[in-house]
């Protein structure tokens, strides 16, 4: 081989050659190599390996040890370790760790030139474990200071190798279990004044975790020794951030650093006082005393507990002795501790220099209690001036002194323990007690503190007591035994749960409490040993340690006695957050206002409290107590799941049904009272297809049994087309629940409710349902939901271009369960015997008999078919079908309610998809679907009315149906003796024929009936007389009793006239004696008018007889309203079969579906809208949320828009304001407001995780004025104050929602928002309706002039001056009258008409959205004038042809200065010539020359001043005839001597052609008979037409004309009566006439007409007609479509002819008819064309008709009589308004007691559809004493007479009510401070409120809230007037409004809205 290798080496390789010695070569060295190249590798796995596990091993180590020792959460992110070669320098070799991966480390790091090894570690945890034993399962929570088991479990391996790639599978994991014991970052501080120390306990492990020795004042004493007394720690409190802690000294007010993260850890520092006094730098000798320090006597400190933080932290308050106040200060710079500070002094003076409370409740109220003041006081902790507001003070009825209090955690109420154990609660929006009980106590014990549990459902009690079985600490269940008003025995062990240390000889005595929420124990401190002791809530309610309080819960924190004195901890606020990381699925809790990190922006979960889900949640809920919590997964996963809020699950997939998607869930405001498992919620679920399974289900208290009707809320199935968008919980509770549908986007809002009054207290039902076709309430396609802190407002989104938030008054409309009532309202009419009559009213079947149960007593409660005493009202279809078997009874109380015409009015409210409606009836109706006929036809007996083929689904329409002759008359009469449940019979003729035989064949029927019957010899005759016409079924029952065989009796029977039996035999046709027999006879038609008539006529043997008479008539056995059920769907049929109208009539519909009760109601009640808000750049965007702020005195709305990534916030009264957040990924629809209400909370579900916390502390110092801001320019409110940094993606968030804050006092506070252009003054004149708070008449002062103006004013526009009224006007000016607001519609009721003035039973509406106003026009007076109607003679028969004549000689007598002469001369319209006569008897005659111009003559003006004065004419008689032949005297009389021009009126009312007067007497003269003129004189007339007119319009009159050359249509009406000035058509006039039109603006009568045109040929009207039109197609005059009317004068005819001689002539008409239109038809003329210089137009009728023929029905009593008041009070109810009291005089000196009920909506008469009466007035039972000047107010179920004097003025001493269950006004005696008339009041809340007045002869300003269930009476502030006499107070939204007013009768005015907030 060598030789070969050296040949080839020396020749050299050919090609061939050389690949083989490479291949020989390669097989030769592998082995060699591969030997080298696998102990290289297997080093290097072997140093990999190792490299891992330590790796792993010291990450696993480094986790433990920070679990153990620094109670660090473990860290599970990943770690990467990189081994590469540094080139920066020189290459070098080296290691890091990093959080890179590998591919961005290489990138992203330039020094790195090779990359050799990556190394990656992570770390995972399974929490919950369960810790067990091979045979059993071991509850860790009984394992002390074990929280639970952890396994821990670390995974390292290669992430990379680029230079090895196959080493990349080496991994290595190690696991660890975790046990560690449990420690909490909160501690229990303590105060030892002893040792000048403060002490940390750990609350979990029940150890001393840490201590602090505090600064000594002087070093070189002791710390025991008096000079240090300044120093030492007296009460102090932890901040809320758990940074530092404030500690009252005696001078001082000192600081601790509890910061871990803080290089100050353990320093102290003064921060208040800031400086020196009087330049000496030791400020502890003169600074105020704070704190009475005594190193030995710790009950000093128990008197003055005095040092809190608000809960935010942004607030210290502390006592201060010697100044005897309280100080608040702002706590500056809590994060800094270099920069902390206390500034803003506040100060309150409570004149006590110690306090035993100062508590800062979760209620909002700060709570002081001086010792030995007999009182708490409390202020607003939320008020930017807390101590600039008037306190709110409470006492005990015992006037004892205040020991302790505490707040629920819910804020909803407070406990206080008094002096001689006393405990009493109260509800903390008002202060109100609600409950007292004396807690007697052990032997020798004494009460001497309280602390409620962390949900608030347990008390503690401390007994200070001191010996054996004395004192110790006891446990109640306030939900099994509520301090309402019995009392407890501490000793009763059935109630109170006791721990008791003192048998371990551990305790003296016990003194005060504290409740741990870190540990869930109640620590309760001993008086003087150095001992706590934590009992556990679990424990204690297992009575664990009613035998002593075992080592390892008691805590020595101190070597010597006499060491603490004060003890605090900090509640730490939760937000839940759901989060999903990966495939996980948890929720995590964030302490919003823990801050452990430097940073104290950032934040972290809590560590150690986290909950596994099975899937991603989508809703949270926290039940009130905090106890419990429910999720929903939505589509993740179907069902509920029910945890213990502090982790263990209770219920895994809680929810009787498997299919339901859960997209949301909410817990009402309260917990179930005793199953403290069973908590209450409400989920709402949602499924596509399947019906069951969409809708809510909820687990709320219910009536037991279930009343029929009752509408339970705990399993609504809603059908599939509709989904669930939201759910609110109201804080009174009950729940709103969201739905649109997926397809119409219709949408619909579901109220279930908490009953506040009736008998089913308490209890929940569905309430309402609104659909967004209902006056489009929710909106259409709405998204969410909102409500204020108060259930007050409501607001709701709508997606659109853009989304818009509406804001509605919730409150208004609001009567509880009462707002849906089922059922229509039957308004009983007139009896039968005047069908169609519905003009008058039944006041025999009424609801004004105090007693219902009199005789046809009807309570107004049952005035609704679903409540009506019948239960066939009550049933479907309608409510209003008739089953007459139980329909009418024996008893003139139904046969009335029977025969009365009943009219049903109400709305159609469909719950499903309804495309058409129907009512089929047999007899006559009315159906009216919005006020509109539908059909009428009375001649019909059998209607089907189909209408409305488009009615929308889910659709609300207005119904009223009339029934005339409604349903069947059913008569059931015996005649002989009397049988049950038979009326009797109505003849008394003939005799009776009984017997004792059993009778047979009965069928039903009493025997008793056939044993009897009546006969005579003779005919027996009965008149039914009230049996309506038409069909009709007749019973006849016999039964021959008397004769044994046939042929012995026989009769003929004739029913209606016609004869029915001949020779009639009873024996025969029963078969036998004593055999019922029973004749029927099913086709009597009944006819005439005059009832039924039955005649059984003797035959020819023996004489008629019968046992019993049955009638069934007068209409349909069968009436119902159907809709046709399924959209789309071909309409169905409707089809009657008959086999006999009384035993079987039914219907068969096709598609159709009856009407039941639930889809009817009487009246439309709804939230009142009040102001939208577009949400610019949210173009139907779904992304947002929204949520109300908890504070009750200022709502403000929050929207987080996840388009525009802002947050919109909406403060009432002022622009919505956008702020902008960074662009983020914000977690849809998520947001929460903090239980303190100071922060918002919203997440980020990006790669960030965060939960964001926001400061909306402070609202007063942000500007509301709608200017955009972004958030990362805001300090203070809307600035980030955390951001949590979350393991998992935020997917939910929730906290306990039902907190709320009040930032103003209990007083209330005023602000004035508006003015209005003029004073207004009245007491009950404005209402919320749809747009704001409307005003309607009054008038400047009580007794000025009356307006008509309207105002409107919104709450939430912006403050603003000078509200101007709106267009609209009121048809009559008004003022003392009342107003109300009906389904957005406003009513004025009453007053006194400023147009006639007059008192008035006037009611006004006015339409907000149309701006239409309707009221009776009540006949007003005119202005009245006359004209002459005489014209100007010029000779005695010139102008023609009107002619004088005169009767004897004219007396002639040239000397004389008058020349007297004939009797034309008495008309020539001139005085100094005249007509005398030489006798006397003589007389003029003035000759109208045609009966068209006939004149009504009804006045005289006489002239007689001749020259000699007796000349004069004295004695006369005036006379007129038709044919100068029969004359009619018409007046008659003597004149004055020496008059000039002396008027006559007299009454006349025809047109004579011919009037006559004739002279009987002068004063004196026996020669001469004169006068020098008389004028005939129409007068009393009203002029139409107007005056001096210089256009085509004037006056709201509008005058046209066919043509118009020369001369312009409105020339006519200029006054100018000449050739120049005239009405010129200058054309020749055509065949189809001339015409002159006038357009009235309204309707009125015109009768009369005057022309003047030229004489002669000077183209005058000739021929014309006086037409009249109440409405045109066109403005055409000549439009025929326009109903022109002919009108025909008096005198017969309707063309009548203009005389053609230059004066005015007159006609006159007889026109029956009111015309808006009216138009001169000129057919001819005197020339080619036609002039006419004037026209003008009269009308007879003084009055002034009404504008419309639709008008609202007055105010009057049943029997029709009006009501006119002024001075009354009205309110809306759910049955209707009620309007009562008043003054019925002026000047006023009657009061009346009437009272009514008006339904606005109903008919009170129909003619047709522009001729009604809308409104329905009733009679109710009247008020027990005459009243005026009152207010009447709808509160919880009754109506209150509040306020109020008699005629005199002088106020009345009760105030009354009005009972809807006893249908009665009863009197109450109330508070004589509230005894006050001219007062405002109004319901708001639990209370009615009450301002100003009158009392005891003065005007006054005082105001009081009254709650009338308890009839407790509470001051608030004054109105801020000198008086407050005669304003409205209007509720709206969160705020009481008073409007205008006076500071008396007759000065000072005002036109102010002030704004209260209560």
């Amino acid at each position: 081989m060598k030789n070969l290798w050296a040949l080839l080496k020396k020749r050299g390789f050919t090609l061939i050659e050389a690949l083989i010695a490479t291949i020989i070569a390669g097989y030769c060295i592998l082995p060699i190599m591969g030997t080298l190249q696998s102990g290289m590798e297997k080093t290097q796995s072997f140093d990999h390996r190792e490299k891992l596990r330590i790796l792993a091993r010291s990450r696993l180590n480094k986790e433990i040890s920070q679990a153990a020792f620094d109670h660090a959460a473990i860290d599970t992110s990943t770690v990467f370790h990189y081994v590469y070669y540094d080139n920066s320098t020189e290459p070098q070799l080296l290691t890091t760790d990093s959080l890179i991966d590998p591919a961005s480390f290489t990138e992203n790091t330039a020094t790195v030139s090779s990359l050799l090894f990556g190394y990656r570690v992570s770390v995972a945890i399974d929490e919950n474990l369960k810790l067990a034993t091979t045979s059993l399962a071991i509850d860790e929570k009984h394992i002390v200071g074990l929280s639970g088991l952890k396994a821990i479990t670390v995974f390292a391996e290669i992430a990379t190798a680029p230079q090895s790639p196959d080493l990349a599978s080496e991994s290595i994991s190690l696991f660890s279990l975790l046990n560690i014991p449990s420690f909490s970052d909160d501690y229990i501080w303590l105060s030892n004044p002893k040792n000048v120390e403060i002490i940390a306990i750990d609350p979990i492990s029940r150890t001393k975790a840490d201590s602090f020795l505090l600064p000594l004042d002087n070093t070189a004493k002791p710390r025991d020794d008096s000079s240090n007394d300044g120093a030492r720690p007296w009460n102090i409190a932890v901040h809320p951030n758990q940074r530092f802690i404030v500690i009252q000294c005696k001078h001082k007010i000192k600081a601790l650093n509890i910061d871990r993260t803080s290089p100050n850890y353990g320093d102290c520092k003064v921060i208040w006082p800031s400086y020196s006094i009087n330049g000496i730098g030791n400020i502890g000798v003169y600074a105020p005393k704070l704190a009475d320090v005594n190193k030995d006597d710790k009950n000093k400190a128990g008197e003055d507990r005095a040092i809190t933080f608000r809960p935010d932290g942004k607030f210290v308050y502390v006592a201060a002795h010697d100044e005897k106040k309280i100080f608040a200060f702002l706590a500056s710079n809590t994060t800094n501790w270099n920069n902390l500070a206390l500034l803003n002094q506040q100060s309150f003076e409570t004149t006590k220099d110690k306090n035993t409370v100062l508590h800062a409740g979760k209620d909002g109220w700060l709570y002081i209690g001086p010792k030995d003041g007999n009182r708490a006081i409390r202020f607003p902790m939320y008020s930017d001036k807390i101590f600039a507001n008037p306190p709110h003070e409470i006492t005990d009825a015992s006037n004892k002194n205040i020991l302790a209090l505490d707040t629920t955690p819910d804020g909803q109420e407070f406990y206080i323990l008094w002096a001689d154990n006393i405990l009493t609660r109260h509800k903390s929006d008002t202060g109100k007690r609600i409950g007292i009980s004396t807690i007697t106590p052990t032997p020798s014990g004494v009460c001497s503190d309280i602390k409620l549990s962390g949900d608030g459902r347990y008390l503690g009690i401390v007994d200070a007591g001191s010996g054996a079985d004395k004192g110790g600490f006891f446990l109640m269940h306030l939900q099994t035994q509520p301090i309402i008003s019995t009392n407890y025995n501490l000793t009763n062990t059935s109630i109170f749960k006791k721990a008791d240390p003192n048998n371990l000889g551990k305790k003296e005595k016990l003194e005060y409490c504290l409740f741990v929420p870190q540990s869930g124990d109640f620590v309760i401190d001993e008086e003087k040993k150095p001992f706590l002791f934590a009992v556990d809530l679990a424990g204690l309610k297992n009575n664990t340690y009613t035998s002593g309080i075992p080592d390892d819960r008691t805590i020595n924190f101190a070597p010597s006695d006499k060491s603490q004195v004060n003890m605090t901890v900090r509640t730490p606020e939760y937000v839940l957050v759901g989060s999903v990381d990966g495939g996980k699925n948890f929720i995590e809790y964030v302490d919003i206002n823990s801050m452990t990190e430097a940073d104290p922006i950032k934040r972290k979960p809590t560590e150690g409290l986290r909950i596994d889900l099975a899937a991603t949640p989508v809703c949270i809920a926290i039940s009130r107590s905090g106890e419990k919590m429910r999720v929903g997964y939505g589509p993740n996963r179907a069902g509920l799941d029910i945890f213990e809020t502090w982790g263990a699950r209770t219920a895994l997939n809680a929810y009787p049904h498997g299919a339901q998607w859960m997209y949301g869930v909410a817990t009402p405001n309260e917990d179930l009272m005793i199953d403290t498992t069973a908590e209450m919620f409400m989920s709402m679920d949602y499924h596509p297809t399947t019906g069951w399974a969409n809708g809510y289900w909820a687990n709320i208290p219910l009536p037991s049994p279930l009343p029929v009707g009752y509408k339970s809320p705990n399993d609504v199935d809603i059908p599939t087309g509709w989904r669930g968008h939201d759910i609110e919980a109201l804080k009174n509770g009950g729940f709103l629940i969201l739905y649109t549908h997926n397809t119409s986007k219709a949408s619909m809002l579901e109220w279930v409710g908490k009953h506040s009054f009736g008998p089913y207290k308490g209890k929940y039902e569905r309430f309402a349902r609104w659909y967004s076709t209902e006056n489009n309430f929710p909106p259409h396609n709405s998204l969410n939901i909102a409500l204020s802190a108060d259930d007050r407002y409501l607001a709701i989104e709508s997606s659109g271009s853009p989304n818009v938030i509406r804001i509605y008054d919730f409150a208004a409309n609001n009567f509880n369960w009462q707002t849906q009532l089922n059922g229509l309202l039957v308004d009983y009419r007139e009896q039968n015997h005047e069908p169609w009559n519905f003009n008058k009213v039944m006041a025999s079947c009424t609801y004004s008999l105090n007693n219902p149960s009199l005789l046809n007593g009807i309570r107004l409660q049952n005035s609704t078919t679903a409540s009506d005493s019948w239960v066939s009202h009550q049933t479907s279809p309608a409510n209003y079908y008739f089953d007459y078997s139980n329909a009418l009874l024996p008893n003139t109380n139904h046969a009335n309610k029977n025969r009365a015409n009943k009219r049903f009015i109400g709305y159609f409210k469909p719950d499903y998809t309804a495309n058409m409606l129907s009512i089929a009836q047999m007899d006559f109706s009315r159906l009216f679907l919005n006020f509109e006929p539908i059909a009428e036809n009375p001649a019909n007996s059998e209607t089907i009315m189909e209408t409305a083929p488009n009615l929308p689904a889910n659709s609300q329409t207005q119904i009223q149906l009339d029934v005339c002759r409604a349903q069947t008359t059913k008569i059931q009469m015996y005649c002989g003796t009397a049988v049950t449940g038979w009326d009797a019979d109505i003849s008394s003729a003939g005799n009776l024929c009984p017997t004792s035989d059993p009778v047979t064949n009965l069928n039903g029927i009493p025997a008793a009936l056939y044993q009897t019957h009546r006969w005579i010899d003779g005919t027996l005759d009965y008149n039914f007389n009230w049996i309506p016409d038409g069909p009709a079924l007749v019973k006849l029952h016999f039964n021959e009793n008397f004769f044994d065989a046939a042929n012995a009796r026989k009769f003929h029977i004739n029913i209606e006239g016609v004869t029915r039996e001949t020779e009639f035999d009873i024996f025969q046709r029963a078969g036998g004696k004593n055999i019922a027999l029973v004749m029927v006879y099913d086709n009597v038609v009944v006819s005439g008018g005059n009832g039924l008539q039955i005649k059984l006529l003797k035959g020819s043997v023996n004489n008629p007889c019968i046992c019993g008479i049955e009638i069934q008539a007068g209409g349909a056995s069968y009436m119902g309203m159907f809709t046709h059920q399924t959209a789309g769907q071909a309409v169905g049929t409707l089809n009657k079969t008959v086999a006999t109208p009384f035993e079987s009539s039914f219907m068969s519909m096709t598609g159709w579906r009856n009407i039941a009760s639930a889809s009817t109601m009487p009246f439309s009640f709804q939230p009142t809208f009040l102001r939208a808000y577009p949400i610019t750049g949210t173009s139907n965007s779904i992304l947002t949320c929204m949520q109300f702020s908890r504070d009750i005195a200022d709502p403000i709305l929050y929207i987080l828009d996840g388009t525009n990534d802002a947050v919109w916030c909406l403060k009432p009264g002022k622009p919505i304001t956008r702020i902008n957040l960074a662009s983020i990924d914000i977690t849809d629809k998520q947001l929460l407001i903090s239980q303190d209400g100071q922060k918002l909370i919203y997440a980020r579900e990006d790669a960030n995780k965060e939960t964001i916390i926001v400061d909306i502390s402070e609202p007063e110092s942000f500007n509301f004025n709608g200017v955009t801001r972004n958030q990362s320019a805001l300090t203070g409110f809307g600035s980030i104050a955390g951001v949590v940094k979350m393991q998992g993606a935020p997917k939910v968030l929730a906290n306990m929602p039902f907190n709320t804050i009040k930032s103003t006092p209990g007083s209330g506070t005023y602000e004035c928002v508006a003015t209005l252009s003029i004073d207004i003054c009245g007491v009950n004149n404005a209402a919320v309706a749809s747009g704001g708070i409307y005003i309607l008449g009054g008038s400047t002062l009580e007794n000025a002039a009356a307006t008509n103006t309207i105002f409107c004013f919104n709450p939430l526009a912006s403050p603003t001056g000078n509200i101007t009224p709106l267009v609209a006007t009121l048809p009559r000016k008004i003022n003392m009258h009342t107003v109300v607001a009906y389904d957005n519609e406003l009513y004025a009721f009453n007053g006194f008409d400023g147009n006639i003035g007059t008192i008035t039973s006037l009611v006004q509406k006015f339409n907000p959205g149309t701006g239409k106003v309707l009221a009776y026009q009540e006949p007003v007076t005119g202005a009245t004038t006359e004209f002459r109607v005489s014209s100007k003679m010029t000779g005695s028969t010139v102008p023609a042809p009107y002619k004088v004549t005169h009767t004897g000689s004219v007396h002639s007598y040239g000397f004389l200065p008058v020349k007297y002469q004939e009797g034309w001369k008495a008309f020539d319209h001139d005085t100094s010539v005249g007509w005398s006569s030489t006798a006397n008897n003589n007389s003029i005659t003035y000759d109208f020359g045609s009966d068209i111009l006939a004149p009504i003559v009804n006045k005289l003006i006489v002239t007689n001043n001749q020259t000699f004065a007796n000349t004069g004419v004295q004695g006369f008689k005036f006379e007129g005839s038709h044919d100068a032949s029969t004359w009619h005297l018409k007046k008659s009389g003597n004149v004055p001597k020496d008059s000039s021009a002396w008027p006559c009126e007299f009454t006349n009312t025809t047109a004579y052609r011919y009037y006559r007067f004739t002279v009987t007497s002068n004063h004196g003269s026996s020669s001469l008979w004169g006068m020098r003129e008389l004028q005939l004189i129409t007068g009393q007339v009203r002029k139409i037409s107007p005056s001096n007119m210089t256009s085509n319009i004037k006056d709201g009159k509008t005058v046209s004309a066919s043509a118009a050359g020369a001369g312009a249509a409105w020339k006519a009406f200029d006054g100018n009566a000449n050739t120049s000035n005239e009405w010129d058509t200058d054309r020749a006039v055509p065949a189809s006439g001339e015409w002159h039109q006038i357009d009235l603006g309204t309707a009125d009568n015109i009768n009369i007409v005057r022309i003047i045109c030229g004489p002669g040929n000077d183209k005058g009207i000739k021929d014309f007609k006086l037409q009249g039109a109440t409405s045109l197609s066109s403005s055409s005059g000549a439009d025929t479509t326009g109903g022109w009317t002919d009108i025909p004068c008096i005198a017969g005819g309707v063309s009548p002819q203009n005389p053609s001689n230059g004066v005015w002539n007159t006609f006159y008409f007889n026109n029956t008819s009111n015309y808006r239109y009216y138009r001169l038809l000129c057919n001819s003329s005197y020339g080619d064309q036609l002039e006419v210089w004037e026209i003008e137009y009269y009308s007879t009728q003084t009055t002034v008709p009404a504008t419309n023929q639709t008008f609202m029905t007055r105010t009057m009593t049943d029997n029709l009589s009006l009501v006119k008041v002024k001075e009354n009070a009205a309110c809306v109810t759910p049955y209707g308004i009620v309007v009562a009291g008043g003054v019925v005089d002026n000047p006023r000196t009657t009061a009346t007691s009437t009272s009514l009920v008006y339904w606005p909506h109903g008919y009170h008469e129909y003619n047709s559809a522009n001729d009604f009466s809308l409104g329905i007035s009733r009679s109710l039972p009247n008020m027990v004493e005459p009243v005026a000047d009152h207010c009447l107010v709808w509160h919880k179920g009754m109506v209150y007479r509040v306020g109020g004097a008699n005629a005199a003025g002088t106020a009345l001493s009760e105030y009354e009510r009005f009972n809807f269950d006893t249908n009665t006004w009863l009197q109450m005696t109330v508070h004589s401070a509230i005894r006050r008339h001219k007062a405002a009041a109004c319901s708001h809340g639990d209370e009615i409120f009450i301002f100003g007045g009158r009392s005891g002869g003065a005007n006054i300003k005082t105001a009081f809230a009254w709650n009338p269930e308890t009839n407790m009476v509470r001051q608030i502030a004054d109105v801020p007037k000198a008086a407050a006499y005669s304003m409205t107070a209007v509720s709206c939204g969160s705020s009481i409004y008073l409007i205008g007013g006076s500071d008396s009768g007759t000065s000072g005015p005002s036109r102010s809205i002030w704004k209260f907030t209560p």
